[in-house]
């Protein structure tokens, strides 16, 4: 007979012993917390009264650190510095730049006002030197003569050249017109000097130059010399 194999039998389960029971857990014992201090009293300020009961004041507060204050106003000076530099780069970035024709014209009107307010005193001047010039003439005359020459005299050049041979005709001449004969005129007269020349009672002398006894030589300005628009200077007899 074939044998049978050996079958083992099956393993018996053990049973875990069971658990004891839960023994509860005491609680644990709170200790009190301690109590907080109280903050130091403070002395009262000046014209602070410290109330008995009342809370004590609360401590001073700590005085500023200098350094960190200089720091402060120095931080506040470099941003208003930086504020100044920006609001004038700004304000000068919208002005608008004059045009270099503009300033030339500028500078060439000015110069040229200049020159020609310099130009009209030397010709004023030129004016009054001349008057007086002439008075010297006439006065001369009349010492050799005893009368002063006739209108119709004075502009005549041959008659000058031998009565007056040390006058300059130029001196008769008005600095506006340098090119112009030399003629005196019998009124006063813009840009020419004029003679007026009478009898000692005031008439005319033009007929009979031997009565010729008064005179005034006037200049006319051009605009206003020495606080006047005209010069006059008459005989000195």
């Amino acid at each position: 007979m074939d044998e049978q194999p050996t079958q083992n039998p099956a393993p018996t389960p053990v049973t875990p012993p069971p658990l004891p029971p839960e023994q509860p857990v005491p609680p644990m014992p709170q200790q009190p917390l301690p109590p907080t201090p109280a903050p130091p009293a403070q002395p009262p300020l000046p014209g602070q009264v410290q109330v008995p009961g009342q809370m004590p004041l609360p401590p001073a507060p700590a005085p500023p650190n200098s350094r960190s204050k200089l720091l402060a106003i120095g931080v506040v000076i470099v941003v208003l510095i930086a504020v100044g530099v920006a609001v004038f780069a700004l304000d000068k970035s919208h002005k608008p730049k004059p045009t270099t024709s503009t300033s030339n014209t500028t500078s060439q009107a000015n110069s040229d006002s200049s020159g020609a307010s310099t130009q009209t005193d030397a010709d004023n001047a030129e004016r009054l030197s001349d008057v007086h010039s002439l008075q010297t003439q006439l006065e001369a005359y009349f010492s050799q003569y005893g009368s002063y020459p006739s209108l119709t005299d004075m502009n005549n050049a041959s008659w000058r050249s031998e009565k007056m041979p040390s006058l300059d005709p130029k001196a008769m001449v008005d600095p506006s017109t340098p090119n112009a004969a030399a003629k005196l005129v019998s009124k006063p007269t813009k840009g020419a000097f004029s003679y007026q020349v009478s009898s000692s009672d005031g008439k005319s002398c033009e007929a009979d130059d031997t009565q010729c006894a008064q005179f005034t030589l006037t200049t006319t300005y051009e605009g206003i010399y020495n606080g006047q628009t005209s010069y006059s200077v008459k005989n000195l007899d």
